[in-house]
């Protein structure tokens, strides 16, 4: 099974899928009634389908068979487990999260893209902090990942990342932790960050502390 890792946490538990099967074995883990249904059978892409299929088979594996993913608006949620749940995917990886509280996960390919637009997500002190930093395409892409963590676990959410989402980690390590806030509703919500830095890919999570 590419179930590759789980991890962990107080209040939450990762799982990392790594997609290396076709649809067709991927879908065989999972019961044909929900492949049957939309938005599976609706799909024309083929990565989108791999990646819909491989975070259902890594929920079965993390929370069994009842556990099924809704959506109200574009915030996913579960039936048949009290859970709360977050997904993500990137270039050949799937990712959730799944909780006592609300939790944000991103996972992101390595590349040079959150570098080139790091002004337009960034605030002075965290550009200050990536320019300082030894790899500054990791820590922007590090930052990036945090940011999009922190507005999946916000109830509301804004999605001007530079006002409103701000960040404290002081450079790029293979795992750390550090804190966030978020203040685009008047009133401010903190949360602890952590991310894991591979070769592939940078992988964030963010639970709300207060």
């Amino acid at each position: 099974m590419p179930l590759i890792e789980t991890i962990e946490r107080d209040g939450y538990t990762i799982g990392i899928w790594k997609i290396s099967e076709d649809t067709e074995t991927l879908a065989k883990n999972l019961d044909e009634r929900l492949t049957a249904t939309e938005p599976y059978s609706g799909f024309k892409n083929e990565k989108r389908k791999k990646e819909w299929l491989a975070v259902r088979c890594l929920l079965k594996k993390m929370e069994g068979e009842t556990a099924a993913i809704a959506y109200e608006g574009e915030k996913p949620y579960l039936t048949g487990c009290d859970k709360h749940i977050s997904i993500t995917h990137t270039k050949g990886y799937a990712a959730i999260a799944t909780g006592d509280r609300a939790v944000g996960i991103d996972i992101e390919q390595k590349s040079d893209r959150a570098h080139k637009i790091r002004n337009a997500f960034m605030d002075e002190q965290e550009a200050d902090r990536c320019e300082k930093s030894d790899n500054s395409r990791d820590y922007a892409t590090m930052i990036w990942s945090a940011k999009e963590a922190v507005y999946k676990a916000s109830e509301k959410g804004c999605y001007d990342f530079k006002t409103y989402i701000h960040t404290t980690a002081e450079g790029i390590q293979t795992n750390a932790r550090f804190t966030a806030s978020e203040n685009c509703d008047s009133k401010e919500l903190h949360f602890e960050t952590e991310y894991w830095n591979n070769e592939d890919f940078i992988l964030t999570t963010a639970l709300q502390t207060r």
